[in-house]
């Protein structure tokens, strides 16, 4: 299984991105080619996606700043998307995604799924800075 990381550095606070990644209702807001749409439906989130539509679960932890993100068409088979978020000594913030190649994925599909996941990360980013 192939894998790439993706690493963004923000001038905010540490808490203020972990906050704000593990809130799954802002997934539209930054993963714009990911997260078409999201609605909640009896505590259960679901994204309308180029794949259709997928339940989003997120497992964080604040203390060490981990945020897996978890999508499934059929509510069985999760797929991660692990991320962290890291306080840097400036008072900085790294947020890292780790991104799998699901297997039977072509390396073309997977390139351009990294593709939009760069631009997502550059929106995480953008949100912070402006």
């Amino acid at each position: 299984m192939h894998s790439e990381t993706i690493t963004v550095v923000i001038p905010a606070p540490q808490s203020s991105i972990f906050n704000y990644m593990a809130d799954p209702t802002n997934m539209p807001e930054w993963a714009t080619d990911f997260c078409q749409e999201l609605r909640e439906e009896n505590g259960i989130y679901k994204a309308v996606t180029p794949m259709g539509e997928m339940i989003i679960n997120i497992m964080a932890n604040e203390e060490t700043g981990v945020i897996d993100v978890y999508a499934s068409a059929d509510g069985k088979t999760d797929f991660p998307l692990a991320t962290r978020v890291l306080a840097l000594p400036d008072g900085q913030t790294a947020y890292t995604v780790t991104f799998f190649q699901e297997s039977g994925v072509p390396d073309e599909n997977f390139q351009q799924q990294l593709g939009s996941l760069r631009k997502e990360m550059d929106n995480v980013k953008n949100l912070f800075t402006q």
